[in-house]
């Protein structure tokens, strides 16, 4: 029986970058880091979700590998979605990253409201 071969891992990022110049593909994409890119209050880019958790105009929750993106604003909707890419877009009041939302939730309520006024 053959054994598989092992990459060391120090060398891992090398190869990465290696490959990502080689294939011209941008290296977020070989290294399987999800990425997010906010362009201003009304786009944003998310690169490695791998699920819709939930959809509404006002909160849109993305499922990611390890753990959930929550995008907060108003009259949001996804313009795209392909190969764990999508794109958000209307009025982004916030983007939370992490499984603790409940407690940011009203952080950011309270935040937005304030700043409406």
């Amino acid at each position: 029986m053959k054994r598989k071969k092992h990459i060391n891992q120090e060398y891992l990022p090398r190869i990465t970058e290696y490959i990502s110049r080689k294939f011209d593909l941008p290296i977020d994409e070989i290294s399987n880091i999800p990425t997010v890119e906010i362009k201003n209050d009304s786009e944003v880019y998310v690169c490695g979700c791998i699920g819709i958790e939930k959809y509404e105009s006002e909160i849109i929750i993305l499922r990611m590998k390890k753990c959930p993106l929550t995008i907060l604003g108003k009259g949001m909707y996804l313009h795209t979605f392909t190969d764990m890419r999508l794109s958000v877009y209307g009025r982004i009041n916030a983007v939370i990253w992490g499984k603790n939302v409940k407690d940011s939730l009203m952080t950011v309520t309270d935040y937005t409201e304030d700043n409406e006024n």
